[in-house]
């Protein structure tokens, strides 16, 4: 049975699998498929990322979590065989770059210390998933994997300032690297119901668990800490052919970080969210 127009779950990859007529939306079988059925398109997603407060066992430290947004642009390429005509294979790629900034201070009986952090941060994200459909319901199964990778160029800029003999000493910077990497598979179900009469429009959504590890080289090299959390998102698909497929939502990402360590200013949890478009081309 040919996957349904209505299976088009997505994390950041999924609506572009549905370029299908829309009287196939209802799961009929198909007569006649390709060897390979290609599928290409660009896609752009706007997301803010936030963070938890920066996990501490000094109490005299304060630090801010910055909220990030990244316009990230990319494309997806997905394909489906004759030999597994319920499955569809897609292949996602979004690239985006960033500027922000964060402050600290920390307090000793002997000193103070503030710092003011602005960082450029590369990002990429790369995801490989498989949706497989539910035979004789408008639901399909997804399953896969996702890497994000963030490079940040950080300049440090900090001042010390003493309290016997009262004193500010002058600032000074330091330039800093950090490499952040999340590895994570992930599994969960979608669906999608038609809102119009012909079935051109429809309304789509999906949720999926995650889990996977954190790594981080610079400062906090030996760092290994966990992640678990969910990816879900929710949006509308509208089929202008049977070759062209555009949808719009909005995703949510969160990732909680499990065992990381309380001095090293890891935090707690991660949330990205933003709306996505995409615009998808059948061969």
């Amino acid at each position: 049975m040919r996957i349904s127009a209505m299976m088009i779950a997505a994390s950041p990859a999924l609506a572009q699998i549905t370029n299908v007529s829309p009287e196939l939306a209802t799961g009929q079988p198909v007569l006649e498929t390709p060897q390979v059925e290609l599928q290409v398109g660009p896609r752009f997603w706007y997301l803010w990322s936030t963070g938890g407060t920066p996990k501490s066992t000094n109490p005299l430290i304060v630090a801010n979590s910055p909220s990030v947004s990244f316009p990230m642009a990319g494309g997806t390429l997905s394909a489906r065989f004759r030999a597994l005509p319920d499955t569809t294979f897609v292949l996602s790629a979004l690239y985006g770059t960033s500027t922000f900034s964060s402050d600290s201070l920390s307090a000793n009986p002997a000193t103070v210390i503030s710092s003011r952090t602005k960082s450029d941060d590369n990002r990429l994200d790369l995801e490989f998933l498989g949706q497989t459909s539910i035979s004789d319901s408008p639901w399909a199964w997804i399953f896969g994997g996702r890497f994000e990778h963030n490079d940040v160029n950080s300049n440090v800029s900090t001042t010390t300032g003493t309290f016997n003999p009262p004193a500010v000493g002058a600032p000074f910077s330091t330039k800093v690297n950090t490499t952040g990497n999340y590895y994570t598979i992930k599994g969960g179900i979608s669906g999608a119901v038609p809102i119009s009469e012909s079935g051109n429009l429809r309304l789509f959504g999906n949720v999926m668990l995650l889990a996977g590890l954190y790594s981080v080289s610079g400062p906090r090299t030996s760092e290994l800490p966990g992640v678990v959390g969910t990816d879900s998102s929710v949006g509308f698909q509208y089929v202008f052919s049977p070759t062209i497929v555009a949808d719009i939502r909005y995703r949510g990402l969160v990732q909680f970080l499990v065992g990381a360590p309380k001095n090293k200013g890891f935090p707690e949890y991660t949330v990205q969210q933003g709306p996505m478009v995409g615009l998808t081309y059948k061969f």
